[in-house]
């Protein structure tokens, strides 16, 4: 187990409250009392995705989202979270106080599998104690089309800021010149090939020359569930590749330097594609200790990315 810190940072209430901490004017009594205040200002839980696909079922109608919970009470006290989304009853767990819980719980299509090629979502509403919170989760399995679908940008880690705000969207991209984007796309022949073969991932990595050099710079491709994966594969910048996980090893993977970075060129083996032909995927690239990821951002600590489902039955049709 580890332990975190949480709080509201930069905030005018925090500066107001080090501002009465360290008045010669305020005495202890109500630095104590304005102290609790702030305490009890702060969010009392915090509700994010960390996963929308990758413990799926084999049910089309619906896809099984993962979620990160953090009771944060003011007082010692074990709440009653309550996840909203599924099909049935909501979801109901005990969380003890200061800690987090991964939960899950079941999301309905909103269209049919493989209907449009863009990603839609749809909030869940999370009631931990007295404290109410929605979060956005895929709804639809995007079937892939030409020109293929689309990688990135890899997004940083989480910032506590961010967390605290329920914000995904600050702080999410890195610095300039150090974009990740790409696609995942078929060199198969449609119609006469098998749907699980010739499919690759093409991603372009930025790494200004300056900021660099001597920096260890690679990609983690993850297939299949998150909590199951089917492969894992791990490509550096100078082209070595590791096998971390699974039976095959990536059918083809051409590495180049170009003018902003490099780039990689990387053929999947079928056992990337579950049996179904939906194809699970996510990425994290880790330059020196920078770390991003896609299709959700991460926390510092959690040792796997989310995936986003594709089907791959449809690449043939426009």
């Amino acid at each position: 187990n580890a332990w975190m810190p949480f709080w509201t940072p930069d905030s005018p209430e925090l500066r107001t409250l080090q501002a009465d901490l360290l008045s010669p004017w305020v005495d202890d009594q109500t630095r104590v009392l304005r102290a609790l205040g702030w305490l009890d200002a702060q969010p009392k839980a915090l509700a994010w995705v960390i996963d929308d696909a990758g413990d799926a079922g084999r049910d089309d109608a619906r896809l099984t989202t993962t979620l990160g919970v953090l009771s944060l009470p003011a007082r010692d006290a074990p709440l009653l979270v309550e996840l909203g989304g599924s099909a049935g009853s909501p979801v109901l767990e005990t969380v003890p106080p200061r800690a987090m819980r991964v939960m899950q719980t079941s999301v309905p299509l909103i269209e049919r599998r493989g209907a449009g090629s863009g990603v839609r979502t749809v909030s869940i509403p999370v009631r931990i104690g007295r404290s109410d919170t929605t979060t956005d989760a895929i709804a639809t399995i995007p079937g892939a089309r030409p020109p293929g679908v689309r990688v990135g940008p890899l997004l940083s880690e989480w910032t506590m800021p961010a967390l605290m705000a329920g914000a995904p969207d600050v702080d999410a991209l890195p610095a300039p010149g150090r974009a990740t984007v790409g696609t995942v796309r078929r060199a198969g022949r449609p119609g006469r090939d098998a749907f699980d073969t010739g499919w690759s991932v093409y991603l372009e990595c930025g790494a200004p020359a300056e900021e660099s050099a001597g920096l260890d710079d690679a990609v983690t491709i993850s297939t299949g569930p998150r909590a199951v994966p089917r492969c894992v594969w791990r490509i550096e910048r100078d082209g070595t590749v590791h096998r971390l996980f699974g039976p095959s090893d990536l059918a083809r993977v051409r590495v180049v330097e170009t003018p902003s970075g490099w780039a990689l060129d990387a053929e999947l083996p079928p056992a990337a594609i579950d049996e179904d032909g939906v194809l699970r995927i996510g990425f994290v690239r880790e330059t020196g200790e920078h770390r991003t990821s896609w299709p959700r951002r991460m926390t510092p600590g959690q040792d796997s990315p989310g995936r986003l489902p594709v089907d791959v039955t449809r690449w043939s049709g426009f």
